[in-house]
């Protein structure tokens, strides 16, 4: 199924802005990030064949959850799903009964786990922001210490007598 489908389907139960602009924190620049559940019938979620737990559109910042994916999720305190529980009624596009029923229960979902993914979340986008982790600032070194020490244990670790075993050591050290 793709997203236009599950547009007409009638099985999402919830839809939103989400990111930076539920925050209020957009700027011209920021784009819209579009959020939703949806719930599939029993006849096709009890059925040998695979089904879409995400569809979205990657290029468009639109993605929606099928409901059990969403749940192990968020019992995980997976931010990017935890803060969709409470997103700002003006950021709400639709939402049934059953959304309804779920957000009455938001508490239920934030545990001491919470503290741990959120942190972590918080440090790889500190990271991710000042390129911590990109090639131009930690550039990969031309000759890796790594594979020097491998070859030449390797002989040792298999119990070869290297005298004898030259061509062997030549043939890994040309891989």
């Amino acid at each position: 199924m793709n997203l236009e489908e599950l547009k007409k389907s009638g099985y999402i139960i919830f839809e939103c802005i989400a990111g930076s602009h539920s925050y209020g924190l957009q700027n011209i620049n920021s784009d819209i990030d579009e959020r939703g559940l949806y719930i599939l019938p029993l006849n096709q979620r009890l059925s040998i064949l695979n089904f879409d737990q995400e569809i979205g559109n990657e290029k468009q910042d639109i993605k929606y959850y099928d409901i059990h994916k969403y749940f192990k999720l968020a019992i995980d305190c997976n931010p990017n799903i935890i803060e969709l529980l409470w997103t700002p009624d003006d950021c709400i596009k639709f939402k049934n009964e059953k959304m309804d029923k779920i957000i009455a229960h938001r508490d239920l979902f934030i545990s001491k786990k919470a503290y741990h993914t959120f942190s972590g979340y918080s440090i790889a986008q500190i990271s991710k922001a000042t390129g911590r982790h990109k090639l131009i600032n930690n550039p990969k070194p031309k000759d890796p210490q790594g594979k020097k020490i491998f070859v030449a244990l390797f002989p040792y670790l298999f119990g070869m007598n290297t005298s004898q075993d030259n061509v062997g050591l030549e043939l890994i050290c040309a891989i």
